[in-house]
């Protein structure tokens, strides 16, 4: 069975992975400094995202966890992968660092659907916003919208887009059928 790093009764972070190893810092020698997840890694935050990893390694002190690998994430109806990502706990900040690619699946009346890509993605969680950093390009009800960058404002339970913001080079392809 994996091993559990952290739990929800100390902060709103659990880890597991199938090996933990801990680096410990002599002067705080009770509180690991690193710990090396290998297996199977998957970190849960208290109101449901999930991410899963091959390997990460996670800093106590800066509340940082970094992965070289690929990374899938998800929660309610958004979903998304990536090569490479942080995850600042004390920010609540998920970050993609390259083939970034994120989905929102359509709501139980069939809308809302959303599928976007661009080189880096930041989930910023208390703001409730998607960054998708370089050549974002966001397919949304038949239509495609691209950009250099672009923000997706989302609802508070992160299901849903209220809003998009296209900056530098911004382009709108209507779908089929629309003027």
């Amino acid at each position: 069975e994996q091993a559990a790093m952290k739990s929800f009764d100390e902060r709103a972070l659990e880890v597991w992975a199938d090996t933990v190893e801990s680096k410990s810092d002599a002067a705080r020698s009770e509180n690991p400094a690193a710990l090396l997840l290998n297996g199977h890694v998957k970190l849960r935050t208290k109101d449901g995202l999930e991410a899963l990893m091959d390997s990460a390694t996670y800093d106590d002190a800066s509340g940082m966890l970094v992965t070289p690998g690929r990374v899938t994430f998800s929660r309610s109806r958004m979903s998304g992968e990536g090569m490479g990502a942080t995850y600042n706990e004390h920010q609540d900040v998920l970050s993609l660092l390259d083939q970034s690619h994120v989905r929102v699946l359509p709501d139980e009346h069939g809308a809302g659907a959303l599928d976007a890509t661009s080189r880096q993605l930041t989930l910023l969680r208390p703001a409730k916003l998607v960054e998708l950093t370089q050549n974002a390009r966001i397919v949304r009800d038949g239509d495609v919208l691209s950009a250099d960058n672009a923000v997706l404002h989302m609802t508070e339970d992160e299901s849903r887009l209220t809003k998009i913001a296209l900056h530098e080079h911004a382009r709108v392809e209507p779908g089929s059928g629309k003027e």
